[in-house]
C-alpha cells in the first residue's frame, strides 16, 4: 500500500470522526436547548401555581374574616335579643310601666325632692298576702325592688285615728283581660239563663200535673244518690273556668327564652344557607 492511500485513508478517517463530532456537539447542544426550554416551562407553571395558591389563600382567608364577623353579628344580636327578652319578661313580671319622657322624669325628681323636704306621715308595716308575698320573693330573685299593692299610712298628730288605705291606680286592662273578663260575664250571663228556663220549666210541669207527686228534680236528685252521687253539687260546678288561663312570670320568662332559641337557630340557619350560596357562587366562577 502506498503512501497516498495511507494519506487518503487518515484523510476520510479524520474527515469522518469531525463529522461525528459535529453531530454530538449538534445533539449537545439540541438537548441543552430542550433542557433550557422544560426549565423555563417549568418555572412558568410553578409561578402560574404559586400565584393561583396565593389568590386562593386570600379568597379563603377573606371569607374566614367575613364569617367570623357574621358570627360575630349574629352572636351580638342574639345577646342583645336574650337582653330585651330578659328585661321584657322581669319588666312584666313586676309590672313595670313603660319609660316616661325626659319632661316627666324631671317633674317626678322634682317631686321628690319637694317630698322629702316636707315632713311627711309615718308608715305602718302591713300583713301582706300570699299573692304579694310570692311577687316579692320573685322579685328578689331577679334583683328589682318590689312594690306592693297597698300602703297603709297613719299621721304622726293623732296616733288613734284610723288608718288611712291609699291604694294606687287601677292598672288599664290589655286585651286578653278584657277578653276573659267579657267570656266570664258572658257565661256567668248563660249560667242565669239556663237557671231561669231550669225554673220556668219546672212551674210549668208543677200547673201541668195533675196528680200530686214528686217532681222531675228531685226524682233525678234521688237517681243520683242510688248511685252514691251528688246531682246538686255536680251541677253547681263551674266546668268554664278561666283561673287558670293567666300566665305567670315563669312561664313568660321560659317563653321569652324558648322564643330567642329559636331566633338563634333560625339564624344559625340562614348565616349556613348564605355561606353556602357564596362558596356556590365562587366555585361556580372558578
Amino acid at each position: 500500500m502506498g503512501s497516498s492511500e495511507l494519506k487518503r485513508a487518515a484523510l476520510e478517517q479524520s474527515q469522518k470522526q469531525r463529522s461525528q463530532l459535529d453531530k454530538a456537539l449538534e445533539e449537545r447542544a439540541r438537548k441543552k436547548r430542550d433542557d433550557e426550554r422544560v426549565q423555563s416551562e417549568r418555572a412558568n407553571q410553578r409561578a402560574e401555581w404559586m400565584a393561583r395558591e396565593r389568590l386562593r389563600r386570600e379568597k379563603q382567608r377573606a371569607l374566614d374574616q367575613e364569617r367570623i364577623e357574621m358570627q360575630k353579628d349574629a352572636q351580638k344580636r342574639r345577646e342583645a335579643a336574650a337582653r330585651a327578652a330578659e328585661k321584657a319578661a322581669i319588666e312584666k313580671a313586676v309590672g313595670r310601666t313603660a319609660k316616661r319622657a325626659p319632661a316627666l322624669d324631671k317633674a317626678r325628681s322634682v317631686a321628690v325632692q319637694h317630698r322629702s323636704q316636707v315632713r311627711r306621715p309615718r308608715e305602718t308595716v302591713t300583713a301582706l298576702t300570699r299573692e304579694e308575698k310570692r311577687m316579692k320573693r320573685m322579685a328578689k330573685d331577679m334583683g328589682v325592688p318590689f312594690r306592693p299593692q297597698k300602703v297603709r299610712v297613719r299621721s304622726d298628730a293623732s296616733e288613734a285615728a284610723p288608718s288611712q288605705v291609699h291604694t294606687l291606680a287601677p292598672r288599664r286592662q290589655n286585651a286578653r283581660e278584657e277578653f276573659i273578663a267579657q267570656e266570664r260575664r258572658r257565661k256567668e250571663l248563660r249560667h242565669q239563663q239556663r237557671e231561669e228556663e231550669d225554673e220556668e220549666e219546672d212551674e210549668d210541669s208543677d200547673e201541668d200535673d195533675v196528680e200530686p207527686g214528686p217532681s222531675h228534680a228531685s226524682i233525678r236528685d234521688q237517681i243520683w244518690q242510688l248511685f252514691g252521687r251528688n246531682r246538686q253539687a255536680y251541677m253547681a260546678r263551674d266546668i268554664d273556668s278561666d283561673d287558670d288561663m293567666e300566665a305567670g312570670a315563669d312561664a313568660v320568662l321560659r317563653e321569652e327564652l324558648r322564643s330567642s332559641a329559636f331566633g338563634r337557630r333560625e339564624d344559625e340557619r340562614e348565616e349556613q344557607h348564605l355561606l353556602e350560596e357564596k362558596r356556590r357562587k365562587q366555585n361556580a366562577l372558578h
